[in-house]
Order: structure tokens, then C-alpha cells, then sequence
């Protein structure tokens, strides 16, 4: 969503987007297995790890108060309300007054929806920026053992492991 070229009123766009389709999710499923089925069907997920559709079902919800079945843990319009304000908090970190060494890992910058720290991307010279090839925004959740790896190798060069 920040992309070299775009501005702050583009990803604001696109985060109003993310947020109405938050409003819309289905929020209740009979068992963890509905929501790890439906995961398992969106384009953005195909990526994963195996095992990760189950854990992502069995985190994100809870049984129901009334014990039918199962909710989401954060309520859709608290999702929402994260994705209204993710142009705060996104795209704009100076991040020359970070006290601290800086590892961000990100997706491929050349894949659809990829995510850059910064508009500006003359700032993100003052940390240590790298993207693994080919990974989407779910990186983690796609190559856990390389993201462990890197930050593992990061926090030995700073000193911290």
C-alpha cells in the first residue's frame, strides 16, 4: 500500500477500504474449522505454512458467550477502528529519533500490496531495512524460519543475542 509514488491520501483510501470490509466480516462460526476452511480459500492467504489456517482460527476466536459456537476475540468494528487510524501510525515514523537499532523486514516491494515503513523513502536510510523475495505482507505467517533467522542475525550484530 506504500508504494514509491503514492501519497498519504492514496493509503488513507485504502485503509477506509480495509476497514468497511472489517465491519462486513462474518463474526460468528460454528467451530474453529469454519474460519480456518474460509482462510484457507482467500488469495492473500495461499502462501502459508501448513498449520497455520488452524492457528490463526484458534487464536482469533473465542467461544461464545452464550456457548454457541464461537466469536471473534476483537470485535469487527474495533478492527475497524484500527484500520482507520493505520495512516497514524504507518507511513509516517521518523525514523532518525529512534533511540534503538532498527530491523524492519518487510514483503517484496514488487508484489501487489506490498508494504513499505515509510512514503518517504529517503528516511529509512537510518535502519537496517531488507524484504524477503517473493513473500507477501504475511511474511511471519509464510516464512517463520527465515523471519526467525534474520532477527536472530540482527540482534547478534547489535549485540543483543
Amino acid at each position: 500500500m506504500c508504494k514509491p509514488g503514492r501519497n498519504h491520501r492514496e493509503f488513507e483510501a485504502a485503509a477506509t477500504i480495509i476497514s468497511e470490509s472489517a465491519r462486513r466480516r462474518q463474526d460468528k462460526f460454528e467451530a474453529y474449522e469454519e474460519l480456518a476452511e474460509l482462510l484457507s480459500r482467500l488469495p492473500s492467504f495461499q502462501k502459508l505454512v501448513p498449520g497455520v489456517f488452524d492457528l490463526m482460527a484458534r487464536t482469533t476466536l473465542r467461544a461464545s458467550e452464550n456457548k454457541d459456537g464461537f466469536e471473534l476475540r476483537c470485535p469487527r468494528d474495533y478492527e475497524a477502528l484500527m484500520a482507520n487510524y493505520a495512516g497514524v501510525y504507518s507511513v509516517s515514523p521518523d525514523f532518525s529519533k529512534l533511540e534503538c537499532p532498527v530491523k524492519v523486514l518487510g514483503a517484496d516491494p514488487t508484489m501487489p500490496f506490498s508494504y513499505l515503513p515509510t512514503l518517504d523513502l529517503s528516511g529509512m536510510i537510518s535502519v537496517d531495512y531488507d524484504f524477503l523475495p517473493g513473500a507477501s505482507h504475511f511474511l511471519p505467517l509464510e516464512r517463520p524460519h527465515e523471519c526467525a533467522a534474520v532477527s536472530k542475525e540482527f540482534l547478534t550484530s547489535v549485540g543483543l543475542l
